[in-house]
């Protein structure tokens, strides 16, 4: 045999004389001539080789994933490399203290490897169904009443459920149940007026404090209330107002009001008043008043009769008439007794005539003990002129 790598066929008695496997390719002195191999050597993919390297950790078997690039590392994946040894356990620790627990022949864990277990679930149809001897690791429950129970070695105990809700357990005499009606009721033990706003950190009843704090001091804090933002305006105060908008239209109006030194001679209504100036004014005026009522010349001219308005003013605007304005016709004398005379027409009631008849102003008729003046026409007073 001349040669001591490749495969070759031979017949007959020979003995090897060279350490080394039979196929030279199933073995490499190093990891170097692992790298070697060319196209030559016939290595396929899957070919493992024994490579024995000065390098400890070179020192493995080898097989080929890519036969078309020999001296590639890459080519070449070492046996075990693709498995960790640190998700492996050992077949010593199988079933021991600190080890793992291994499958019996029906692939489940043995009952003696478990700390405790249910072996079975055994429906009944009622209590007294159940068995006389229970087992033990079962779970024996009954339909009629859904409880269920388990076997102590001598009697059967029931299991208790877990509640469903707070309202399946028992209120203790301590620790209490939170309700709405509760914490309403409940006394506010320790209030104390105090000052400042509540706060999300403050506790209620030390909000409530503040709350009564503010209370108690209510007119206090409003009298020294600084109107931040005052401003003045003449408008007129609406419901929409603010305290600080309305007070500042109240405050415009009084500033811009006109100071008046005369009476309002311009005056229609009783509630006009003189704005009266001085003492001396007012003297003054009540005597020009007097003077009226003497010598009534108002409006017009000729002898007038003086009498007050509807609006309480005294004017002397009748003539006194001639003996020709007194009037006899009985239509008109008739519409004048049957007058209404009362405040709603301010004691001047109009009257109808009949037959298309006018008392004229200025006209007058008697009575009995009655005058009537009409101070427009079909507009009359009455004047009371015997007893």
């Amino acid at each position: 045999m001349a040669r001591e790598t490749g495969a070759f066929s031979f017949s007959g008695n020979f003995e090897v004389t060279k350490k080394g496997a039979l196929d030279a390719r199933a073995y490499c002195a190093s990891y170097a001539d692992l790298l070697s191999f060319t196209a030559a050597n016939f290595i396929y993919n899957g070919h493992v080789v024994s490579v024995w390297d000065a390098d400890v950790s070179k020192r493995g078997l080898y097989r080929c994933v890519n036969e078309a690039d020999l001296s590639s590392a890459a080519s070449w994946q070492k046996v075990g490399d693709d498995i960790s040894p640190a998700g492996l356990e050992k077949v010593a620790n199988k079933n021991v203290a600190n080890g793992y627990a291994g499958l019996d022949g029906n692939g489940l864990v043995p009952a003696v490897l478990l700390p405790s277990y249910v072996d079975d679930v055994i429906e009944r149809s009622a209590f007294a169904a159940l068995p006389a001897v229970g087992e033990t690791g079962k779970i024996y429950v009954t339909t009629d009443t859904n409880k269920t129970y388990r076997w102590s070695g001598s009697v059967y105990i029931e299991i208790s459920a877990s509640p469903g809700s707070t309202d399946a357990i028992p209120e203790g005499s301590v620790n209490r149940y939170y309700s709405d009606s509760r914490a309403m009721a409940a006394p506010l033990t320790g209030l104390t007026a105090t000052a400042g706003a509540p706060v999300a950190s403050d506790t209620m009843l030390g909000a409530w404090g503040k709350v009564l704090g503010f209370i108690n001091n209510i007119a206090a804090t409003i009298r020294g209330a600084v109107l931040t933002g005052f401003s003045t305006s003449t408008v007129a105060v609406n419901a929409t107002d603010t305290m600080l908008s309305g007070m500042g239209k109240l405050q415009g109006q009084i500033s811009n009001k006109a100071v008046l030194t005369d009476f309002q001679n311009t005056a229609t209504d009783i509630t006009k008043v003189p704005t009266v100036k001085s003492i001396t004014d007012y003297l003054d005026y009540w005597k020009q008043q007097a003077n009226n009522w003497v010598s009534p010349t108002f409006s017009g001219i000729g002898a007038r009769m003086v009498h007050a308005t509807s609006s309480g003013e005294l004017v002397a605007s009748i003539p006194v008439l001639e003996e020709d304005a007194y009037v006899t016709d009985n239509d008109v004398i008739s519409a004048c007794v049957a007058a209404t005379f009362i405040a709603a027409n301010n004691y001047m009631p109009v009257i109808v005539p009949a037959n298309g008849k006018k008392m004229n102003a200025g006209c007058f008729c008697v009575n009995g003990e009655y005058k009537y003046e009409a101070v427009l026409d079909n507009t009359i007073i009455r004047i009371k002129i015997s007893e």
